[in-house]
């Protein structure tokens, strides 16, 4: 059986966690790393059936909203150190019209997540650190794009940032300033 090197890569990193499961910190480590495996499997699938003829547009499609929802929980859950959070959030997914899914946009949210390491990693090395408000900012930025990109009913648009926002307060206390 073959896989390309980006899958192996994911697939030992997820059995690598698989026996850390005693505490918190190691579930939530095999949790990234088995969402990282699936979607590496997807982003593979992705690019070897995207110019076959066979596949038809229909299930190229599926394909990527796939992908974007797999993204969108891996940034909320690398973001917000919460996979917990991050399902509540997906579980929207009904507000979403997914005609307004695409490649593009998986990579927009795949570019959030880097930015958002980024940023994390600069304020760290600087000491000017704030690492809730860098969470938090980013949280609200993906909702924001969220809300934008794959939303297109307005009352639908409010009430996914309301509900999001409440999400955010409701594990986190207090009132969100997004």
């Amino acid at each position: 059986m073959y896989a390309g090197p980006l899958v192996i890569s994911f697939y030992h990193n997820a059995k690598r966690y698989e026996h850390n499961l005693d505490d918190e910190t190691g579930r939530f480590a095999q949790e990234i790393a088995d969402m990282e495996f699936f979607l590496s499997l997807l982003d593979e699938l992705y690019y070897k059936i995207r110019d076959i003829p066979h596949f038809d547009s229909i299930t190229k499609g599926s394909l990527t909203q796939y992908r974007v929802l797999y993204s969108i929980w891996l940034c909320i859950a690398n973001t917000l150190n919460s996979t917990e959070i991050a399902s509540e959030i997906t579980k929207l997914n009904f507000y979403f019209d997914y005609r307004a899914v695409s490649n593009k946009s998986y990579k927009d949210i795949r570019h959030i997540e880097d930015e958002m390491r980024k940023s994390i990693y600069r304020a760290s090395v600087t000491k000017s650190y704030n690492y809730e408000e860098t969470r938090r900012s980013t949280y609200f930025e993906l909702a924001t794009y969220i809300e934008q990109r794959f939303i297109t009913d307005k009352d639908k648009k409010k009430n996914f940032l309301d509900v999001s926002k409440t999400i955010y307060e409701y594990h986190h206390g207090g009132v969100p300033r997004g």
